[in-house]
């Protein structure tokens, strides 16, 4: 699976796991990523949504007790939060770094303060950002793309 809404995402514990997820990847020509496990105790896992080089909202995710991974469909909640002067930089400079206008940037940020960027959507879901927000991205996303579409 591609690892989208969580799926397909797993936890490898030893090299023996490893071998055997390479192995049903490489059989199924499906690309395979591998990222360092940082625990959930302690961490946030945080969405940006950055909409014309603005972030347009942001929300913590918290998973489900027992499970390590944070995403809208899989979290046990949500809250929107307020951003960081750092963090809100670089949701922007990621989403520039990687060109995109429109982006769900995901990060982890640890104990000691430091935010990770775990990954970037190029077409992100808003729903669940909406519903923890009570922003209505989707009018973000359309009056910017008309704007845009308008200069032109």
């Amino acid at each position: 699976t591609s690892g989208r809404q969580g799926k397909g995402v797993i936890l490898l514990k030893n090299e023996l796991t490893l071998d055997s997820a390479i192995d049903d990847h490489l059989d199924k020509r499906k690309g395979l990523l591998v990222q360092q496990f940082i625990p959930p105790v302690g961490r946030k896992d945080i969405r940006v949504l950055v909409v014309g080089g603005k972030a347009a909202g942001a929300v913590e995710l918290k998973p489900k007790k027992g499970d390590f991974r944070a995403n809208f469909h899989l979290s046990q909640k949500s809250r929107s939060i307020i951003l960081s002067a750092e963090l809100e930089r670089l949701a922007l400079k990621t989403a520039g770094a990687v060109g995109l206008e429109i982006a769900g940037i995901d990060f982890i940020v640890g104990q000691d303060g430091k935010a990770m960027v775990l990954e970037v959507n190029y077409s992100p879901g808003f729903k669940g950002m909406e519903s923890a927000t009570g922003l209505d991205i989707a009018a973000k996303i359309v009056e910017y793309v008309m704007t845009s579409y308008l200069k032109k």
